[in-house]
C-alpha cells in the first residue's frame, strides 16, 4: 500500500509539471495582462494558453513559445498603436473645446494668455539672470580660486564702497 500511495505522488508530480509546461510563460503572461482589457484579461489569458498547449502538443515546446512570444510582440504594438490613436483623438478634442471656449469667453481668455506670456517671460528672464550670475568668471580654467576683495568705508555717516 505504500508503494502504491508513493507511486500515487510521483506520478501527482510529474502530472502538475507536465501541466505547468503547458502553460505560457510567465513574462508573456504578465505582458498580456498589462495590454488586455480589464473586463476580458482572463479570457484572453486563456485563449493564450489554450493555443499554446495545443502548438505545444503538436509541434512542441520550441514552436510553442516562438509563437507565444512573436504574438505577444504583435499585441504590444497593436497595443502601442492603439493607445496613440487614442491619444491623438483626445487631443483634437482638447483643442476643440479650447477653441470653442476662447472664441465663447473672449475677456477670459484674453486674461489668461495675457498673464500666461507674462509669468513665461518672467521666468526666462530670472532664468537667464541666475545663468549669468552663477556663470561668471567660468571661462577661467581656475575658476574656483578667484575671489573677491570688498573694501567697506563709513565716514562722516555715510557708507561707500
Amino acid at each position: 500500500m505504500k508503494i502504491f500511495t508513493a507511486a500515487l505522488k510521483v506520478w501527482s508530480l510529474v502530472y502538475k509539471m507536465a501541466k505547468d509546461l503547458r502553460k505560457i510563460p510567465r513574462f508573456c503572461r504578465l505582458l498580456i495582462g498589462f495590454i488586455s482589457e480589464h473586463n476580458g484579461r482572463h479570457s484572453v489569458i486563456e485563449d493564450y494558453e489554450e493555443t499554446y498547449s495545443e502548438i505545444y502538443d503538436s509541434e512542441g515546446r520550441n514552436k510553442a513559445v516562438l509563437w507565444c512570444h512573436s504574438s505577444v510582440a504583435r499585441s504590444i504594438l497593436g497595443y502601442v498603436y492603439l493607445s496613440l490613436m487614442r491619444s491623438i483623438t483626445m487631443f483634437r478634442n482638447n483643442l476643440k473645446v479650447t477653441f470653442r471656449n476662447f472664441i465663447r469667453y473672449k475677456l477670459f481668455s484674453f486674461i489668461n494668455v495675457f498673464g500666461l506670456a507674462i509669468g513665461i517671460a518672467t521666468c526666462m528672464i530670472i532664468t537667464l539672470w541666475v545663468k549669468r550670475e552663477t556663470s561668471y568668471d567660468e571661462f577661467n580654467t581656475k575658476s574656483g580660486r578667484i575671489f573677491r576683495l570688498e573694501r567697506e568705508l563709513f565716514r562722516d555717516n555715510a557708507y561707500s564702497r
